[in-house]
């Protein structure tokens, strides 16, 4: 089920006013502000003890999207939506907040709120530029392991956090005991953590991961169409993801779930979902995994293109997308054909066949 009503979303407010009213100014955006609103942590601690106010992410949500199709399109209020629609459903959440933020900019560059100013577009820039400073963190403690005591689970930012840890073990004793004091984690928690996590949740959270971060790669090409020289980075958001993808699909290898196993499960559950059952079923079997070598040379070849879709999503730099693309062509390939087009020179070629004892009769 979409987390978000795309469709209402992304309609005109009208026909005379598709971007709807500026609404900078109105009491809605305060309502929003202050759901959103969360004290910090230290505030219940030491003599001044007291309650600490948390955001109200549902209201928050529920304000923005109704804010969004009735009354404004308005960059400010998208980007407190996918904030909160990344705090209530994790990278599944993510994913459509960046395809509506897409979307907007898109179908109502014109009238978007804030409006241009001539060619100035300053204010659109800031907006996204706030989103790139903030979602980050709360995309490195979505969970990426099953519930932890009171927690929902450890994020990204713990397993950096664990390694961090365990460095001060090596280097420095009082400040490794400092920081188990303070709360931080090192390897063996964080290890326990994800052996008590089922598979299923991690193929889960391949897909999720995954899908965010294709959702904000095609968000960027649209950013860099739109805002042309001027283009705000999107690159924090890009890179936490890009991280999380990685220790995604290290921590679902651990498991047994294979990269192929991404595209082939359920779409319908988000990690959150599958999350919910783990502490009940401590131990799952993962469905549509394939295990073992591949039986066919069509199979050996759609394995390698899969493997190579993986990296150009998970390390988009890395030589290793381009090399499987060419391996996974060549294999479809005669061996004359090949001698073709990877050696110009004619007479080399005619030695290299010579050397092989091929023959093209």
């Amino acid at each position: 089920m979409p987390i978000l009503d795309l469709d209402a979303l992304l309609a005109p407010i009208s026909d005379s006013a598709p971007s709807g009213a500026d609404i900078a100014y109105e009491p809605i955006v305060d309502e929003i502000k202050e759901a959103r609103r969360a004290d910090d942590d230290y505030l219940s601690q030491g003599d001044w003890k007291t309650d600490i106010k948390v955001a109200d992410w549902p209201k928050a949500k529920k304000l923005a999207a109704e804010a969004l199709s009735t009354r404004s399109k308005d960059l400010q209020i998208t980007a407190w939506l996918i904030e909160a629609v990344t705090n209530l459903h994790g990278f599944a959440g993510a994913a459509e907040g960046f395809a509506l933020l897409d979307g907007l900019l898109q179908q109502f560059w014109d009238t978007l709120h804030p409006e241009k100013d001539g060619d100035d577009v300053e204010l659109r820039i800031g907006r996204l530029v706030w989103l790139d400073n903030n979602l980050p963190q709360t995309l490195r403690r979505i969970p990426m392991t099953g519930p932890v005591g009171e927690s929902k689970g450890h994020g990204w930012s713990r397993w950096q956090e664990s390694r961090d840890v365990d460095n001060l073990a090596r280097q420095n004793e009082d400040l490794f005991k400092q920081a188990l004091k303070e709360g931080k984690i090192g390897s063996e928690l964080w290890d326990a953590a994800v052996s008590q996590t089922p598979a299923a949740f991690y193929q889960q959270l391949q897909i999720d991961s995954t899908a965010a971060l294709d959702a904000a790669k095609a968000l960027v090409k649209t950013v860099d169409d739109k805002f042309g020289y001027d283009a705000p980075s999107l690159g924090q958001i890009v890179e936490a993801l890009a991280n999380v993808v990685k220790l995604a699909t290290k921590l679902a290898g651990d498991k047994g779930v294979l990269p192929a196993a991404v595209s082939e499960a359920p779409a319908e559950e988000t990690v959150a979902e599958v999350a919910e059952g783990a502490a009940a079923a401590p131990v799952a079997a993962v469905q549509n995994v394939r295990a073992g070598p591949p039986t066919t040379r069509e199979e050996a070849l759609r394995r390698l293109h899969e493997i190579a879709e993986f990296y150009r999503g998970a390390e988009p730099h890395s030589p290793v997308t381009y090399l499987l693309e060419k391996a996974t062509r060549w294999g479809t390939m005669r061996l004359d054909e090949w001698i073709r087009e990877v050696v110009r020179d004619d007479s080399t070629r005619r030695n290299l066949k010579e050397m092989l004892g091929y023959s093209e009769e």
